[in-house]
């Protein structure tokens, strides 16, 4: 019992040891060509840091593994077989969180070079798919389909943030002017406090003129609000239209 124990951690420090070095040597090799200058420092610590937890992990399931048989042999409750079973499920949960791990290193590796893509909406992609399933093969149209959506979400989200921008203009326009728009009412209700009598009994009906400098302002910005919002869409569909006539001319060579 012992030595098959023993062959047991021999054979899986080989296998970590294999792993961390396959796993290193591949974010070394990591080359981001738009960022010559990018450091790979933090991220080789966060996966060699993953790599010790896991070889921990598996090291202590072991430990309590080695336990369990020896109490068996020595007829204590248990079957070895059961333990067995234990021992390979708890290796596989620790091989899946670990992939996580890893996978998520690489991600923050990747994002940290390149920057994150807009990521388009379930049914841009399906849209897209549609258009372009008759002219791109089929292995090649989701990675097809997902970067031309990201293109557009992008240009989208530019247009959107521009938008908001005159949105909010048009919106403090508008709530500057708030008090402005309720002079009527308030007038009317202060009319007779505020109008003076006149020494001869009439009253003095001057009223204030309101200025009309502000609600040109607001008609402004809400009309150019307007304008960039619409801009958003006339782009999609330039978008849509010079990718079709690009489809099609690569069809016709």
């Amino acid at each position: 019992m012992r030595e098959s124990l023993k062959d047991l951690r021999d054979s899986l420090h080989d296998e970590h040891t294999m792993h961390r070095a396959k796993s290193i040597a591949c974010f070394r090799g990591f080359d981001p060509v738009e960022d010559k200058a990018f450091d790979k420092g933090p991220h080789l610590k966060s996966l060699r840091d993953a790599q010790d937890a896991y070889e921990a992990k598996n090291n202590k399931a072991l430990d309590q593994f080695e336990e369990k048989c020896m109490k068996s042999v020595q007829g204590m409750p248990g079957e070895v077989d059961d333990h067995t079973d234990w021992i390979t499920g708890k290796i596989e949960e620790n091989e899946q969180l670990h992939k996580k791990s890893v996978t998520k290193i690489a991600k923050a590796m990747c994002k940290a070079a390149f920057g994150e893509e807009e990521q388009a909406d379930e049914k841009t992609i399906d849209i897209l798919t549609e258009f372009l399933a008759p002219h791109i093969d089929a292995q090649l149209l989701p990675a097809v389909a997902a970067k031309i959506g990201s293109k557009l979400s992008s240009a989208t989200k530019d247009k959107l943030g521009e938008a908001h921008q005159h949105m909010k203009a048009a919106k403090a326009v508008l709530e500057s002017l708030h008090p402005g728009l309720a002079d009527g009412d308030e007038e009317e209700s202060r009319s007779d406090g505020d109008r003076k009598v006149a020494d001869d009994g009439s009253r003095d009906t001057r009223s204030r003129t309101r200025t009309t400098s502000r609600s040109d302002d607001a008609l402004k910005a809400h009309l150019r609000a307007r304008e960039i919002v619409g801009g958003i869409e006339a782009k999609a569909r330039e978008a849509l239209g010079q990718l079709n006539a690009d489809i099609r001319a690569q069809g016709r060579k």
